[in-house]
């Protein structure tokens, strides 16, 4: 037996008859002032196209019931409610900031493509005498774009309707980056609209995808 972790929540939050991807009874573990949604299973459930499925409705359906909610990763499991408990513990911190964060909010993806996109230049060139830890520094600058001025003009149309956001760059042509936008709960039509209503820097394209729950801005230790 093994309990299975959902989800983050405020103190208080219940998860009602809902039951997880195992058809487990749900229970809500108190986490120094916060609650863990989770189910006592017999086994890790197989990360199959079904299960990843069914693990995404059930967090839609408790992001409905909950006006904060700090999703885990698929397949986030402890041998006991208490290992669980203790586990996530020394993270308290970091996720109360995050349900402040995404408090009455829901997430909307968007995957940002340039035609010839310039590469980020490398603090300096790759030597066969760099270590591992150096070379790993290195292909992470290349990848990630901090600045992305192509996405200045949608984040000015976005104005208040933006309350956060998280940019992953790509070094995979025409992908210049990943971006997940944290909106109002609502919201998903007007931000698709503004989207629709604005002009692109030439060279530039953009496909939005949501709403979503806030995936992406929780916390590593869920991640």
């Amino acid at each position: 037996m093994a309990f299975y972790l959902y989800a983050i929540a405020p103190a208080g939050t219940k998860p009602g008859r809902l039951r997880g991807i195992s058809a487990e009874p749900l229970k809500a573990l108190a986490v120094d002032g916060l609650v863990a949604i989770a189910g006592e299973v017999e086994a890790l459930p197989a990360a199959t196209v079904d299960a990843l499925q069914a693990q995404d409705l059930l967090i839609r359906a408790l992001a409905a019931r909950m006006d904060a909610l700090l999703p885990a990763r698929f397949g986030t499991q402890e041998r006991s409610a208490a290992a669980l408990v203790a586990r996530l513990e020394p993270h308290v911190e970091a996720f109360t900031r995050a349900l402040v964060e995404v408090q009455g909010c829901e997430q909307m993806n968007l995957r940002l493509f340039v035609d010839a996109p310039a590469r980020p230049k490398p603090l300096r060139r790759r030597s066969p005498r760099d270590g591992a830890g150096t070379r790993y520094l290195l292909r992470a600058q290349e990848r990630l774009s901090p600045s992305l001025p192509e996405l200045d003009p949608l984040r000015a149309a976005l104005g208040d309707l933006l309350h956060a956001e998280r940019v992953k760059g790509s070094n995979q042509p025409p992908l210049r980056a990943s971006v997940s936008h944290l909106i109002p709960r609502g919201s998903a039509v007007r931000y698709q609209a503004l989207l629709a209503g604005l002009d692109r820097p030439e060279g530039t394209r953009w496909l939005a995808t949501g709403p979503f729950p806030p995936y992406a801005f929780a916390p590593e230790a869920l991640s």
